[in-house]
């Protein structure tokens, strides 16, 4: 899991670390930051989170395309990866740091799950809705694929969706397969259930002790 970056009371951008540019060193050079067009860095308040956003904005473009991250990811990885290709194609492009990942700031009270991404995920849809009318569709990789569909389930009011790596964890088989182990496909989802009873839900743990993050890279 990406580190939270803490931002000492003021808004927290990409300018402000080299993270994302030391793994966009291994992308191809058509999808560096080299020119034109690039990100403009946003923030919306959620409930209190400071949610940041890459953007491309483009008022004469004739539909938007929002991305979803995965757990191996960010927003900004988004935007090298598929943000800008599309903005080059003519879309007008929102990447997301969802809360806990990227360089969005979590308000210190709350305790983040995966419902609250898909909760934000349609709040910033009819947040987007309240500027324009324009068809919105939504792309997602990763835990961001199958975030597309549950957020697609509670807002109809989109035009399509676009997701890779549906991964439904509660199927034994998908567990069995992505877990590093059969300790963490069998007890990982009932440990975490009891943790959040106990009080513990505000504990961080590194994705790679229980899931398969190696797999998520080709580059060995």
């Amino acid at each position: 899991m990406f580190k939270l970056i803490k931002s000492r009371g003021v808004n927290m951008n990409y300018t402000n670390q080299d993270n994302w540019e030391k793994i966009m060193s291994f992308l191809p050079k058509e999808y560096h930051f080299n020119e034109e067009p690039l990100p403009k860095e946003e923030h919306w308040d959620w409930r209190g989170n400071d949610v940041h956003l890459d953007t491309f904005r483009n008022k004469d473009a004739k539909a938007k395309i929002i991305l979803f991250h995965g757990v191996g990811t960010n927003g900004r990885q988004m935007s090298t990866i598929i943000g800008r290709p599309l903005a080059i194609d003519g879309y007008e492009v929102i990447a997301i740091d969802m809360p806990l990942y990227g360089v969005t700031k979590v308000n210190k009270n709350t305790v983040i799950g995966y419902e609250d991404w898909v909760e934000l995920g349609s709040d910033y849809i009819n947040h987007e809705l309240k500027k324009d009318d324009r068809p919105i569709s939504l792309y997602g990789l990763s835990a961001g694929g199958m975030e597309t569909y549950h957020i697609a389930c509670k807002n109809h009011n989109i035009k399509g969706i676009i997701g890779m790596t549906f991964l439904d964890q509660k199927s034994k088989e998908v567990r069995r397969a992505t877990t590093n182990n059969a300790f963490w496909a069998y007890l990982g989802t009932p440990l975490a259930g009891m943790s959040v009873k106990l009080g513990f839900g505000g504990l961080k743990m590194k994705m790679s002790v229980c899931s398969k993050m190696s797999a998520l890279c080709n580059n060995e």
